[in-house]
């Protein structure tokens, strides 16, 4: 059966970012589509219905879709699914998702050029009282697989977060209820990106709807 998985960026980012992840899985047989949307020109709400809705919409009738996400625009798809049912979508997985905000932007947001630079979402993304809250309760779309990093490169990040924490946000904040695995690797918020052990792992959710447990496989060598 032929698999389609569309990749979408994160705030700031365009669809270049997701090139490598996605030439990976075009080896692996996978069509990609990468959506290209304005992130930092809308609101979490707004870029889920102008370029999300319709680019989910235009792949209806593909065999199978599966959708890998990167930072915010993993809440632009729980907030899309909590409304709408996507009856081709087999798996779901989201890379470095901020569903509880980020301590590192609420503190960039003081600047006076955060607006004109990450713009209404980027505003939103903050883990404080401006933060983007849908109450959408838990996760009840798809199989669900959840990759969150534990490197922090930014040393904003080191200041003001406990760790892990990915640099942009700690890996409590990326947990949702309703996810079926989740996994944390040593890689920061945008290099999971490029990560040969995060698009290992994205592309072993895809098939098998888990993750490969390295741990466990490491301890039955040494029995």
């Amino acid at each position: 059966m032929s698999k389609t998985i569309l990749l979408v960026h994160g705030l700031a980012g365009n669809s270049a970012a997701m090139g490598f992840l996605a030439a990976s899985l075009r080896l692996q047989g996978y069509k990609t589509v990468s959506l290209d949307y304005p992130s930092t020109k809308h609101t979490i709400e707004e870029c889920t219905h102008l370029y999300l809705k319709p680019a989910i919409e235009a792949l209806a009738f593909e065999e199978s879709l599966n959708i890998v996400t990167h930072s915010v625009s993993g809440v632009m798809l729980r907030y899309y699914l909590a409304h709408h049912k996507v009856h081709n979508l087999e798996r779901v997985v989201m890379l470095a998702p901020g569903h509880g905000g980020s301590k590192t932007l609420a503190v960039l947001r003081r600047h006076p050029l955060f607006p004109m630079l990450m713009g209404p979402a980027g505003i939103q993304s903050g883990d404080d009282a401006r933060q983007f809250d849908p109450k959408l309760g838990p996760y009840t779309g798809p199989d669900l697989g959840i990759v969150a990093g534990c490197i922090a490169l930014d040393p904003i990040g080191w200041a003001v977060m406990p760790w892990p924490n990915d640099g942009k946000l700690t890996v409590n904040s990326t947990h949702l209820e309703g996810m079926k695995d989740h996994i944390v690797l040593p890689v920061s918020h945008d290099s999971i990106l490029i990560d040969p052990l995060a698009i290992f792992q994205t592309s072993h959710f895809l098939k098998h709807g888990t993750f490969k447990s390295l741990i466990a496989e490491r301890q039955n060598k040494a029995a």
